[in-house]
């Protein structure tokens, strides 16, 4: 019969194409969703941890479960004498190490200035978090490595001298001016990391120190090492990761980079990463449920039109099973060959993104990541969906009988939809609705200000939600050949009065009510992909302008020495500034948030009237005066929620701002309250 089933398809070519194009679509969908996360994921990945280099082993200090430091220890008092880099770097199996050490620097030259962010250099280039891609990284003494971008800003090359200078917005200490110093590369900031910045620069140690303001790079503050360890031998690297442990400063540890890269994982799947890529895998799964009943109906016809060779193939002593399978098979190649074709598409298709550059537009660096998922699931899929819509098809060639060789041709379809199918439709969009119907109830009060499900899972209420109307289309769907043919045939009979192609067409409609009610369910599954795929982008863009909106409160952020109220006035007055505020910072500890130390940036305002004209924020009930401080509510680098006492003490770190000088280790306490969002010295238009 295989055979025969090969003839068959070669036979009806032409009618088993569409089928095959729409498989190959929804199977391309599928795969390219597949290998887009994995490529989006990667991204994130690489850029979440782009700032350890290349480096596979990382020392920072140890933290307990809610993300900050024990209260007996502070990051604040190490420095990179501490980390005996020396005996380090004399380790058996350690190639490279490098203190992460940054600072906010002004660059300027010929009259030019360029504020901008700058890191310590390294003997290993490796271990690096910016890319030399022109010279050489910073070496000796007054050295600098620029980025691109500054460079063309300031109008130097390689071989030409800048003079860098510290800048106190929010920094610990005051530094000095480091004159002649001598461009040696140019770097780039390829996965956007120092991005808000243009780029970061790479100092010589001796400028990072005088900048800084300290008389010894090895007094200078240190959080973390990054480390080049040879891995190639697992039990070797551990014993080395063992001996460096035991150089390292108290409560300091060492953990492996795929360790961070999995936490960094975990954060983002917590972040709903993963919610993309459920909503455009739906889409495929969606383009696969069209493509079944295009196979449906195309199988029944093929059925129809063959019914005397399937007759004729009885009387030569074909049995039912073998014509059955043999419909099957002919759905199982069509399925394969298809869902093949359109896996290697999806593949291209991401290939040439990846490998165009599109993504860097977006500031991604991606590469196509292949996974069995990206293959098997499509293939499977495609595979399935194509032998259960030809499962009816196969039935009814098993109801030829031999005698029909003899009689003419009959494509009328007379048989009915079963109880059974209305039955699940008609229970599917109970379903649908009731799940929606929670959903809509759990949303409206969150929205109300009531503690509800969402506000503690969003995500899978929205899921739920989005679940409930797939339930209901779906019930739709599979009641169509109920309501269509009676609602086409309603307006058939309006239609039919335009004439005699109308009524034929009329006449055609009640004459074969399931075939035109699956080509009808087909184009209604099409035009509400499209209209859901329309409608979704539209939404998105809206909820992510006003994300952005929410997010960054302010438009336009004014920094500098010596900023003054005065001029805080006079950009007030200037047409188009809606509200200003000048509002100096200072960096702080903060004692006993989260059981342990934090880092804040603490900025300064008169009172909640004054922020809340530069904050998207409800500050309704909410003072600021003496003795009281609002606090996030989340970390901003990974989204968890900050907890702290209402006695939690504030310790001011040496620092000068905008405006202001805070004092030396001034210890203070202040009532703490929370808020969702965050401001600085700003104004907006």
């Amino acid at each position: 019969m295989f055979s025969i089933t090969i003839k068959l398809m070669k036979k009806s070519a032409r009618m088993l194409i569409p089928a095959g194009i729409a498989i190959l679509i929804g199977t391309a969908f599928i795969a390219a969703t597949f290998l887009f996360s994995n490529s989006m994921d990667d991204s994130l990945r690489r850029q979440r941890t782009a700032q350890l280099g290349e480096a596979n082993y990382i020392a920072t200090m140890k933290t307990n479960s809610n993300g900050a430091v024990s209260e007996n220890d502070s990051a604040d008092r190490t420095t990179v004498a501490d980390f005996n880099l020396d005996r380090i770097r004399a380790t058996k199996g350690v190639k490279g190490a490098r203190v992460d050490t940054s600072v906010s620097v002004s660059i300027s030259a010929a009259g030019k200035r360029s504020n901008g962010y700058a890191v310590g250099t390294s003997t290993d280039r490796k271990l690096l978090p910016v890319r030399i891609v022109s010279g050489d990284q910073p070496v000796d003494n007054n050295e600098v490595a620029l980025p691109k971008s500054v460079a063309k800003q300031l109008g130097v090359g390689v071989g030409d001298k800048v003079d860098v200078a510290p800048i106190s917005n929010g920094s610990a200490l005051s530094g000095t001016t480091v004159r002649d110093v001598r461009v040696v590369g140019l770097t780039s900031d390829p996965f956007g990391v120092y991005s808000f910045y243009g780029g970061a620069s790479v100092l010589s140690e001796n400028v990072v120190a005088a900048v800084y303001g300290v008389d010894d790079f090895d007094h200078m503050q240190a959080y973390m090492l990054l480390l080049d360890i040879d891995d190639a031998d697992a039990a070797a690297a551990q014993r080395t990761v063992d001996e460096v442990s035991g150089l390292l400063p108290k409560s300091y540890g060492v953990e492996s980079r795929r360790s961070v890269e999995a936490e960094a994982v975990r954060d983002l799947s917590s972040n709903n990463t993963s919610f993309p890529t459920i909503f455009l895998l739906s889409f495929g799964v969606l383009a696969l449920f069209v493509a079944a009943l295009v196979i449906a109906n195309t199988f029944q016809v093929l059925v129809a039109q063959r019914r005397r060779t399937l007759a004729l193939l009885r009387t030569i002593g074909a049995k039912k099973g073998q014509l059955y399978t043999s419909v099957l098979m002919e759905a199982g190649l069509l399925g394969l060959i298809a869902s093949v074709l359109g896996v290697g598409f999806g593949v291209g298709l991401i290939a040439l993104v990846t490998n165009t550059g599109v993504m860097e537009m977006v500031g991604m660096q991606a590469r196509l990541i292949l996974s069995w998922q990206a293959f098997v699931v499509p293939i499977a899929f495609g595979l399935i969906m194509t032998v259960l819509a030809s499962l009816g098809s196969a039935r009814s060639a098993t109801s030829v009988t031999p005698l029909e060789a003899l009689r003419p041709i009959e494509l009328t379809d007379t048989s009915r939809a079963g109880k059974v199918r209305a039955a699940i439709g008609v229970l599917t969009i109970i379903a649908g609705l009731a799940l929606a119907g929670v959903a809509v109830w759990q949303l409206s009060g969150m929205l109300n200000g009531l503690d509800t499900m969402a506000s503690d899972n969003y995500s899978s209420v929205l899921l739920m939600s989005i679940g409930g109307a797939a339930l209901v289309f779906l019930g739709l769907v599979l009641t169509a050949t109920f309501w269509l043919p009676v609602l086409m045939r309603g307006v058939g009979a309006l239609v039919s009065m335009c004439g005699p192609s109308a009524k034929v067409a009329h006449a055609n409609i009640q004459k074969n009510p399931r075939r035109v009610a699956a080509t009808g369910t087909a184009l209604l599954i099409g035009v509400t992909l499209v209209a859901t795929i329309a409608t979704g982008a539209a939404s998105a863009k809206q909820t992510m302008g006003e994300a952005l909106a929410s997010r960054f409160s302010v438009d336009m952020i004014a920094t500098g020495d010596g900023l003054k109220t005065s001029a805080v006035k006079e950009a007030a007055q200037v047409k188009g500034v809606a509200a200003t505020m000048y509002a100096p910072t200072a960096t702080v500890t903060a004692e006993g948030v989260n059981g342990g130390t934090m880092s804040l940036l603490l900025v300064g305002v008169k009172n909640t009237s004054e922020l809340a004209g530069v904050m998207h924020a409800d500050l309704s009930g909410v003072t600021v005066g003496d003795d009281t401080v609002l606090l996030p509510k989340y970390r901003a680098t990974s989204g968890k929620e900050i907890t702290f006492g209402s006695d939690a003490k504030l310790r001011f770190t040496a620092a000068e701002s905008n405006g202001i000088a805070a004092s030396t280790e001034q210890d203070g306490s202040a009532s703490a309250s929370s808020t969702n969002g965050g401001v600085s010295s700003s104004m907006r238009l």
